[in-house]
């Protein structure tokens, strides 16, 4: 939640455009799903895994920030269901990310 608000203050207070977010996203989204698709046919492990799952969850914050964008300044005001529905995916992608990458902490002790 701490994530969701500070990210909402700082696209409120800077309407900035992040072009290099949704650049840096629009590279990574297509490696980043073959990734995905391969570790769940063959579980990927380590050192390699933990970052992949840093990885992860830092593109989730990218995502989370131009979800965040998109909606305070993309969206009109009469269109709030599609807005909290942008907005609760990012969120759910980025505890679904998290939970990994905390998972695969608690494995390494």
């Amino acid at each position: 939640m701490m994530v969701t608000f500070g990210l909402t203050a700082y696209v409120w207070t800077n309407p900035s455009e992040f072009r290099w977010a949704t650049a840096i996203m629009s590279a990574l989204g297509l490696p980043m799903l073959l990734l995905m698709l391969l570790s769940f046919i063959w579980p990927i492990g380590g050192t390699f895994g933990l970052i992949l799952s840093i990885v992860f969850v830092a593109v989730s914050c990218l995502g989370l920030l131009t979800s965040v964008r998109d909606v305070l300044h993309g969206l009109s005001e009469d269109q709030a269901v599609p807005g909290a529905f942008i907005l609760s995916m990012s969120i759910i992608m980025l505890f679904w990310n998290l939970l990994v990458l905390l998972m695969r902490l608690q494995g390494r002790d």
